[in-house]
This record gives C-alpha cells, structure tokens and sequence, in this order.
C-alpha cells in the first residue's frame, strides 16, 4: 500500500473484536503515511439487512404464478419472474 504512494482504503473484518473497519492508508512520503481506521460495523449490518431483503424479494417474484414485471420510467425492466435474461431490456425488446 504505501510503496505504490497512492492512498488506499480497505474493509476488513476484525474477528476479535466481531467489528468491520474501513482502514485509509495516506502516505505522505516514502518514510511517512498515515492510517485511518473507521469502525463501519452498523454499516456492513445494514449491507447485509439490504441484500437479506433483496434475496427475499426474488423468492417472492419468482414464487407468483402470473407474469410480473418492475419497470423504470425509462421502460427498462428492473425485476421480472420470467427468466433473468429480461433484466436491463425494455418493454419493447422483449415484446416488439
């Protein structure tokens, strides 16, 4: 990290502690740097409360037998329950 000279961030898990922490190393020169460690735990619980409900989500889509569809306003489709090839495409790739 410090022999590239460039500024570095990491997320690390310290399993003593049972905390995450984001680690910032800043060298200042090539005998000098500073480390920067910020305790990020509640974010990384929230992370994971995210992707919980995302995975649930998608068990649910995928569980209704009728076709569903979640569309932006640009007409691109964000979610469906008819195959994972329908995501990112419009309305209108998929039915011309």
């Amino acid at each position: 990290m410090v022999k590239s000279g460039q500024k570095t961030e990491i997320e690390q898990y310290a399993m003593n502690m049972d905390r995450w922490f984001r680690v910032e190393v800043d060298p200042y020169s090539k005998t000098c740097f500073s480390i920067i460690f910020t305790d990020i735990t509640n974010e990384m619980i929230k992370l994971h409360e995210v992707e919980k409900q995302e995975k649930y989500f998608q068990q649910v889509l995928l569980s209704i037998p009728d076709i569903l569809l979640s569309v932006n306003a640009k007409g691109e489709i964000l979610n469906c329950n008819i195959g994972q090839d329908c995501k990112r495409k419009s309305l209108h790739q998929i039915n011309p």
